[in-house]
């Protein structure tokens, strides 16, 4: 929460200091909230949320007992089994099969079985045993935030070698199952159009609604969701090992930020950004964007032509088994 908290200033300074986009205090029909079921993306936007608005004015009681200037911003959220905007793992039978074939691929798993003796040293040690690569991720993830979060000591067993090589295996696990490249297998475009999609035609779709100038749109949408959401949303925009390279993931808090401008001769264009934590300043990744001109900026129609292959005609159709 804290990290999700310094988060919320860094963005404050841009779109409501620097940038005077965003009116201080809170505007319901100017900002708009989604996250996942998931209690703790809800608890990632309430955080970002008290650090952004932190100095919002008459929109909360003046109560000698209310917590500081904590404003309650609305976070809205639709049940997992639904959502096909921000948990497509939870809600698309066609994204598991994919999972599926990607972790049964016969190469993967012949690699995947070298590390036999690694995971006979975390059951006899820790009691778990890691049978597929969705349980190899959590173990790691849960050890990676003690050790490099919380400085936990570590275990004897779980010394700097075996905790290298783990982690070096579980991003390269990670990064394959999830849509990646690997195995002499390109990146799955339907995965990543599955899992990103979605959002990235709902993002298109709202600045298409700011640029008809309707009443509906919203100036700022705030998403929050998971790494699984962002590293197909970079492999989209090609963007992915230049970011992240090595298979690195996103770190805690990563967010990709979309902005619309209008120039001074009524077009528009499109800038990226990745912000990789929750302190270091924002990184314009539009120049990196395949088929977007090597600028700070995309001209807005270039951006979605570009964009089309990976906007879904129907998420529900798509989102059918194939089997």
């Amino acid at each position: 929460m804290s990290q999700a908290f310094q988060a919320g200033l860094v963005l404050k300074r841009r779109y409501i200091d620097s940038l005077k986009f965003i009116n201080p205090n809170y505007r319901r029909r100017e900002f708009y909230v989604r996250a996942c079921e998931e209690p703790r993306c809800i608890q990632t936007a309430d955080s970002v949320l008290a650090a952004f608005y932190m100095n919002s004015d008459g929109t909360h009681p003046n109560d000698a007992n209310w917590p500081g200037n904590w404003s309650p911003i609305p976070v809205h959220s639709v049940p997992a089994v639904d959502d096909k905007l921000l948990q497509v793992d939870r809600s698309c039978p066609r994204d598991l099969e994919i999972y599926a074939e990607r972790s049964t691929d016969p190469k993967f798993v012949e690699w995947f079985a070298t590390n036999a003796p690694l995971f006979d040293k975390i059951y006899n040690h820790a009691g778990i045993r890691i049978t597929d690569p969705v349980a190899f991720a959590l173990f790691f993830d849960c050890i990676q935030i003690e050790k490099n979060i919380y400085n936990f000591t570590m275990p004897d067993w779980l010394d700097a070698k075996t905790f290298d090589e783990a982690m070096k295996a579980m991003v390269i696990t990670f990064d394959f199952v999830f849509g990646g490249p690997g195995f002499g297998e390109p990146a799955s475009h339907e995965m990543n159009k599955l899992r990103a999609g979605n959002l990235l035609k709902t993002w298109i779709n709202d600045m298409k609604a700011m640029i008809s100038q309707s009443n509906e749109a919203y100036k700022a949408i705030f998403y929050s969701a998971h790494d699984t959401t962002i590293i197909p949303l970079l492999r989209i925009f090609d963007v992915k090992e230049k970011l992240l390279p090595n298979l690195a993931d996103p770190d805690f808090v990563a967010n990709v930020v979309l902005e619309l401008w209008m120039k001074d001769d009524g077009s528009y264009v499109v800038k990226a950004f990745y912000y990789p934590n929750s302190i270091a300043g924002a990184i314009n990744f539009t120049s990196m964007i395949s088929g977007c001109p090597p600028t700070d900026e995309c001209p807005f129609d270039i951006f979605v032509n570009r964009c089309k292959s990976y906007l879904p005609d129907n998420i529900d159709l798509e989102c059918l088994p194939k089997v």
